[in-house]
């Protein structure tokens, strides 16, 4: 579970409307269903998916029961459905999903788990599910990272709180231990069409988007208004007041080369997951030989993913922004894909 669900729940859970947390317990073959997938229902609205289709039509009908009978509940469908109707998924797998039934007074615990990981603390949720022919029992605990093994929490690409989602069958039912993820956060030098573009993706692949520009009527809300935070400064002195290491991302697109330098010169004095500048093959060799020049080593300068992205073939602001994007979700994942697209300039 990522602290933004678990903030969306806290809030209604606060306002005094329960929820119904829906979520996979058991996956077999090919479905849409992720292992950490997560739908959020209340009364009168939902957020998050299972899948989508059929399966979340029934997920979030179910839900409503669960809401209106103060219970858990359980569905179980098999996606092999073949020729039944138009509206069936013939995925060839099956899913079970619980439907966990929260009360709202129980919102104490989860602003307590919200609070401590603001705090930078490592927290999870311990369940335990019984099924019975008649009924589902849950118990949801909150576990703090040393009363649980380090194996569970084994740090993933996914956050800087990630860890891998373990679900254990258990003689009646289940035992899962789900980490709170914190997203990593995406540094953006500079504010300008590219980065205008770049901001709402990024957000929606679960970055914390932090705009960085010394123009104010740049780095503002109305041009980027999904940005978890917006930085008016000079971006090369403002490197030094950001967070750093391995879940911080960094993407360099300021509007001058020389702004582009200096600011890759005090991110190579820092750690990071992803550093990457906008630029062509031309602006590359200039930048890297006044960087060696004034120290920086080669093996830095490799790292960095210059011209930034994957080759999509495009060369729009929009253009750039997706292959910036497809590249921030093959490092997430571990996967090598040839870097740079056409027509950056400069």
């Amino acid at each position: 579970m990522d602290l933004a669900s678990v903030q969306v729940i806290v809030r209604l859970l606060d306002g005094g409307e329960p929820v119904a947390l829906v979520y996979p317990v058991h996956r077999e073959g090919s479905i849409p269903t992720p292992k950490e997938a997560l739908l959020v229902v209340q009364p009168d609205g939902e957020s998050g998916t299972v899948g989508g289709g059929i399966l979340e039509a029934d997920a979030i009908a179910r839900a409503r029961n669960a809401l209106s009978g103060m219970r858990h509940l359980v569905l179980s469908r098999t996606l092999d459905d073949a020729g039944v109707d138009d509206n069936d998924m013939l995925c060839g797998g099956s899913v079970i999903l619980l439907v966990e039934y929260v009360a709202p007074e129980t919102v104490g615990v989860w602003a307590d788990v919200e609070d401590a990981v603001l705090r930078g603390e490592y927290w999870g949720w311990r369940c335990l599910i019984a099924i019975t022919a008649d009924t589902v029992h849950v118990s949801r605990t909150a576990a703090q990272f040393p009363a649980i093994s380090r194996s569970r929490f084994a740090p993933t690409g996914q956050g800087t709180r990630a860890a891998s989602l373990s679900i254990c069958p258990t003689a009646d039912g289940f035992e899962i231990w789900d980490p709170i993820v914190v997203p990593d956060t995406l540094l953006i030098f500079g504010a300008g069409h590219v980065a205008r573009a770049l901001a709402p993706i990024a957000s929606g692949l679960g970055f914390r988007c932090v705009v960085v520009d010394d123009r104010e009527d740049y780095a503002s809300t109305r041009r980027f208004p999904t940005a978890h935070r917006l930085v008016v400064d000079d971006p090369a002195h403002a490197v030094a007041t950001l967070p750093s290491g391995p879940g911080v991302w960094a993407a360099i697109m300021t509007r001058g080369h020389k702004d582009d330098a200096r600011v890759l010169a005090n991110l190579l004095q820092r750690s990071y997951r992803y550093v990457g500048l906008v630029g062509s093959a031309h602006k590359k060799a200039a930048i890297w030989a006044h960087l060696e020049e004034g120290g920086a080593s080669r093996d830095a300068l490799d790292a960095v993913r210059c011209p930034i992205g994957v080759p999509i073939g495009g060369s729009t602001p929009h253009e750039i922004a997706v292959s910036i994007a497809a590249q921030l979700v093959a490092v997430r994942h571990g996967k090598s894909i040839a870097q740079g697209i056409g027509g950056q300039r400069g």
